[in-house]
């Protein structure tokens, strides 16, 4: 080996290493910003509140009497 072929072979070194360390970076980054917008996304989908009202007819175990009224349910 020659000096040339040295130095040519440490600064090709040099580049891949400063790449990789850039390039993590900005995955890093990216991936930061990307839960970001998940969890926006699904704190939105996930807001909506709702309310349904049905009626209700429940019978009492040991007697013949029924109770009647109305079932309210909220989902959020």
């Amino acid at each position: 080996y020659s000096t040339r072929d040295e130095i040519d072979g440490f600064g090709s070194y040099a580049i891949g290493l400063a790449g990789m360390f850039i390039v993590t970076l900005w995955a890093t980054a990216d991936a930061v910003r990307v839960a970001k917008v998940n969890n926006l996304a699904f704190r939105e989908e996930r807001k909506r509140v709702s309310f349904k009202m049905e009626p209700s007819i429940q019978k009492y175990s040991n007697t013949q009497a029924m109770a009647t009224g109305l079932k309210l349910n909220i989902n959020f």
